[in-house]
């Protein structure tokens, strides 16, 4: 099942490099602790409110799926929120793969790159050249699939 997630691509980049998400809610008693996201093929209210915006990363989503209120405190579950959304729940181990990222522009890498070195002069072409090589890492690693955790 294809999911979409949406973010900045600082966050985005962070999941793919360390594999996990790390949800913003950190109480257990909410049932939207977890990565909020969008199944393809159902219909959502447009009248969302996202903590980061910008990119959607996409997943494959390969486990439980549910609509019962109950399981949204179980891990390894895709829970269905009506109209609003739908969440990986947070303790989910497995199951869960980052397999793309929509179209950025080059700007953006530029945004997501690190400080550049002192020593790097002129800054334009280093700043360039760095943001080009971490699109491509980040492609890369989206081409085989990374496994993301959901902490």
């Amino acid at each position: 099942m294809k999911i979409r997630h949406v973010t900045s691509l600082a966050c985005a980049v962070e999941i793919i490099e360390t594999g996990e998400f790390r949800s913003q809610a950190r109480s257990s008693g909410l049932g939207d602790t977890g990565l909020n996201c969008f199944v393809e093929g159902r219909a959502y209210t447009s009248r969302n409110i996202f903590n980061a915006c910008g990119v959607e990363l996409c997943f494959d989503w390969h486990g439980k799926v549910t609509d019962e209120i109950a399981l949204m405190f179980e891990p390894n579950w895709l829970c269905h929120w009506g109209a609003w959304r739908s969440v990986v729940t947070n303790g989910t181990d497995r199951d869960l793969v980052a397999t793309g990222i929509s179209n950025v522009p080059i700007e953006y890498w530029e945004e997501a790159v690190p400080q550049m070195p002192w020593f790097c002069v002129p800054s334009g072409i280093w700043l360039r050249r760095a943001a080009k090589t971490l699109s491509r890492r980040i492609h890369s690693s989206l081409e085989k699939g990374v496994p993301v955790r959901v902490i």
